[in-house]
């Protein structure tokens, strides 16, 4: 955007001085770093107080440190600004003016309180008397030394002496008051954190060089599982940014030797000030501006599985979906199990109820859930097993070409056992979930296959072939698995129990499951901290009669609890506060898929 910045000055008591200049830059920068684009050279002024940028709704003021801002006299960490606003950094006041025609924001800077004047008392000088012990040359001299011996050479052999993790007796005094520390902590910058007090007088576990920034390979010596920050990934932060140093060294964001405290830093302005315009600090970045919860976050983009690459070897991958679309290659419904008023036909329990603790069994911490597996929620209703003669014997959930290598050596048993088409006929009117209508279309398949006369007959070529062609049929998959899943012919093509199948008699497979466990790629959910809320208070899954549908709610039923730390105090008596960090973490440990147990 074009800018018009106007500095004022005051030449004396009335006259006021103007200068004016015009630049162009994706945003606002102001403080006293000498990179901001406004620069306040004050030192009550931090070096990176606030930013100005525009977006759809114009322009809006951001705080980037913890310097207060005043909007019009109401101190503000952020805020949508306008024609004759007037905002108060330190002792500037900015002033935001009509632009014009030329300029897309035009603002004026002056210094309306300055720093006090007062007399300096200077100390009487030292070596006006006669004594040379006071004289300058000589105090400085003893002085230096003391320093040099002291923190210099007396640290350093309490180092050497015996070693890093000893203390020399002869260094370290000891009375029954008080225990001195060793030497070489003089040289400490200050108390470690919390988590790293276990091994906090082992400097060399961190520090490899003398006097050099700890490196972030020291640092994931032990974190071998964090992934960088995405913002620090691949190219250095921009100069005088908020997190400036080297190209994404954890220090940027994590700082040691602060006192007893947690290195994460947890203010939604910390993480502002880089979301707020993404690709200002990383050129072609995917992510949307975010300046805000309550109002400048955009809507949520979810993650699933797709389909990259076709072939012998088939490439899946997350990818944002718009709109969501669940491809897990199940047919499931969450309205026939749990929106059924009177209940679902259970095999041994009669009409049961389905709830989502059913199905859904929660982690041992509390915050997800674990996959749902087919033989402890599914097997008890969906039962895969033929019956001969009231004779039941179960078929394997497995591979595909497993179960129909079972069920043929099964009906090659049957057929040599005799009186095959009435065997048959029955086993099919009792198998599926709808006996009335797949019983019927099973029976059909069995018709033309003859009966042995004598059960040591063997059986020839054309029966066993018979038998083969059946089970390898499309159709014979789409009513034994197609119920649950997606059925895929040989050429490529996937079908479901409600599409139809094809005639083809060279195989078929079940698609492979591709279950998302999450569908926030760069977010969690606490399910914990919401026990009090009713699963389907928010998604809705009674009214989800298709598989395809991802009954995850948008933000808009989120802000109907919560409020971030943009909102107004006020709102907060009966709003929960949330930050950035509730949601989202720093650092992502990876996709959040988790192929589906069976």
């Amino acid at each position: 955007m074009r800018c018009r910045i106007i500095q004022l000055s005051r030449a004396g008591s009335a006259t006021r001085l103007a200068r004016e200049v015009s630049i162009e830059a994706h945003s606002l920068r102001i403080g006293r770093g000498t990179g901001n684009e406004i620069f306040l050279p004050d030192p009550r002024v931090a070096l990176h107080a606030a930013s100005i940028f525009t977006d759809d709704d114009g322009l809006r003021l951001v705080a980037t440190g913890s310097q207060a801002i005043e909007l019009n006299g109401t101190p503000v960490p952020g805020a949508r600004l306008r024609i004759d606003d007037s905002v108060r950094i330190g002792p500037y006041e900015i002033r935001i003016v009509d632009p014009g025609e030329e300029h897309d924001l035009a603002c004026s800077v002056e210094l309306v309180q300055t720093l006090p004047q007062s007399p300096v008392q200077m100390p009487p000088a030292l070596g006006q008397g006669r004594n040379p012990l006071l004289r300058k040359r000589v105090l400085g001299t003893v002085l230096a030394l003391t320093v040099l011996v002291v923190f210099g050479l007396l640290p350093l052999i309490g180092d050497l002496v015996q070693g890093e993790s000893t203390r020399p007796a002869l260094l370290t005094a000891r009375s029954p008051a008080s225990s001195w520390a060793t030497w070489r902590e003089l040289w400490s910058a200050g108390h470690s954190a919390n988590a790293h007090g276990f091994f906090a007088e082992q400097c060399r576990v961190c520090h490899t060089a003398p006097f050099q920034p700890v490196a972030s390979a020291r640092c994931l010596d032990c974190h071998r599982d964090l992934a960088r920050h995405g913002l620090s990934s691949t190219a250095p932060t921009p100069a005088g940014g908020p997190h400036a140093g080297a190209a994404g060294e954890c220090r940027d964001c994590h700082e040691e030797h602060s006192g007893a405290r947690q290195l994460t830093r947890n203010s939604d302005a910390f993480c502002i000030a880089c979301h707020a315009d993404p690709r200002a600090h990383k050129p072609g970045s995917l992510l949307l501006a975010v300046s805000g919860f309550e109002q400048g976050h955009p809507p949520f983009r979810l993650a699933g599985y797709r389909l990259l690459a076709e072939g012998p070897i088939q490439t899946w991958g997350k990818r944002a979906l718009a709109p969501a679309i669940d491809r897990s290659n199940l047919n499931y419904a969450h309205k026939a199990h749990g929106g059924a008023v009177d209940g679902v036909r259970h095999p041994t329990l009669g009409r049961w109820k389905f709830g989502c603790a059913d199905c859904h069994d929660r982690e041992p911490d509390g915050t997800g859930f674990r996959p749902v597996r087919y033989q402890a929620h599914c097997a008890d209703c969906h039962r895969l097993a033929l019956d001969i003669d009231d004779e039941r014997t179960r078929l394997p959930h497995d591979r595909a070409t497993l179960f129909t290598q079972s069920t043929a050596n099964m009906l090659t048993a049957a057929l040599v056992a005799g009186d095959w088409p009435a065997r048959l006929q029955r086993a099919a009117a009792r198998a599926g979930e709808d006996a009335a209508a797949r019983g019927e279309h099973l029976a059909t398949w069995f018709a033309d296959l003859d009966a042995t006369v004598h059960p040591d007959e063997p059986l020839g070529d054309d029966a066993l072939a018979r038998i083969q062609a059946r089970v390898q049929d499309p159709a014979f998959g789409e009513q034994a698995c197609g119920l649950c899943h997606e059925i895929s012919a040989p050429d490529g093509a996937t079908h479901s129990a409600t599409a139809g199948a094809t005639g083809s008699s060279a195989g078929w497979s079940t698609a492979p499951l591709r279950v998302a466990e999450q569908w926030f790629a760069f977010a969690r959910f606490d399910h914990r901290r919401h026990q009090q809320i009713g699963c389907n208070d928010c998604h809705k899954a009674t009214a989800s009669a298709s598989a395809r549908d991802v009954i995850i709610p948008d933000i808009e039923l989120c802000k109907g609890c919560h409020v971030g730390q943009d909102a107004a105090d006020g709102r907060l008596r009966a709003e929960v506060r949330i930050r950035c960090v509730d949601c989202h973490q720093f650092h992502h440990l990876g996709p959040p898929y988790r192929r589906a147990e069976r």
